[in-house]
């Protein structure tokens, strides 16, 4: 008789539908992983930042609102993509939302005040001061563009940048008739405002550009010849000596009568 080896390995019964059982319950798992983290999976849009734009309260006869009209055309001609809006206070409703804004901030009510963003700024310098700072708060995108309708209705909050420009008001305006005079020094070719030097600088300057003229040139070339030949040093210092005090004197005598004939023909209302 003949035994059963026992080396056999054991059957499994395995279920009619125990395969496909075990598909479903992995879709299963797959669709709730799927809608937990789909959320979370969203591509990433990236939001475009709005344009800068200025708004400026103007006046006619404020200098510097000349001077940064002449900076934003400047910066516009550069950026086409900036918008500049002009409130000029010569209309009454602009003056009452300059009013609006003025108070609501505590600000002086000085021209030119420029919105750039959402930062207020009093007053305007110079391109170099002035100007760069208001191209340093249009480029922060991340702040939002405010109008001066929304300020003065309290629908929106500006900042109010701290820095100080010079800027004109109704009890103390600067005109735009104030112009500077300006020269350039010969062959240096360097232009000066003598308008905003002192009295010394401005006596030093008008004499330096007044020592080229060629009058002036040969009468010191013909007296350094007669100073070269005067034999001594005595007489360098005498020769010298009279030359400055009959110069001075006559250029005293020559500017009293030329300034009293001023006065008296009043040439001051012709000129």
């Amino acid at each position: 008789m003949k035994l059963p080896s026992t080396n056999a390995a054991p059957t499994i019964s395995v279920p009619r539908y125990g395969a496909w059982y075990g598909v479903a319950i992995f879709l299963a798992n797959l669709a709730i992983v799927s809608s937990v983290a789909f959320p979370f999976m969203q591509p990433v849009v990236a939001v475009a930042s709005a344009p800068a734009v200025v708004s400026v309260f103007v006046r006619d006869d404020c200098a510097h609102c000349g001077d940064e009209k002449v900076f934003l055309g400047a910066w516009q001609r550069e950026d086409t993509s900036l918008t500049v809006r002009y409130y000029n206070l010569a209309e009454s409703s602009n003056t009452v939302l300059f009013s609006a804004v003025a108070e609501r901030y505590r600000l002086p009510q000085a021209t030119p005040l420029t919105l750039v963003r959402d930062t207020l700024v009093s007053g305007f310098d110079t391109p170099e001061t002035t100007g760069e700072r208001l191209r340093a708060i249009a480029s922060e995108t991340s702040r939002s563009v405010l109008s001066f309708e929304e300020i003065a209705e309290s629908r929106a909050t500006a900042r109010v940048d701290t820095g100080v420009a010079a800027g004109c008001s109704a009890s103390i305006p600067c005109s735009v008739t104030q112009s500077s005079l300006y020269v350039t020094l010969p062959f240096v070719g360097t232009r000066l405002d003598v308008g905003r030097l002192s009295l010394s600088a401005l006596a030093f300057t008008l004499g330096f550009i007044d020592g080229f003229n060629p009058c002036a040139m040969w009468v010191l070339v013909m007296f350094l010849i007669i100073l070269s030949q005067a034999g001594s040093r005595r007489r360098m210092w005498e020769y010298a000596g009279l030359f400055i005090v009959a110069e001075a004197t006559m250029y005293y005598f020559i500017l009293n009568v030329w300034y009293t004939v001023w006065d008296f023909v009043a040439l001051d209302r012709i000129v």
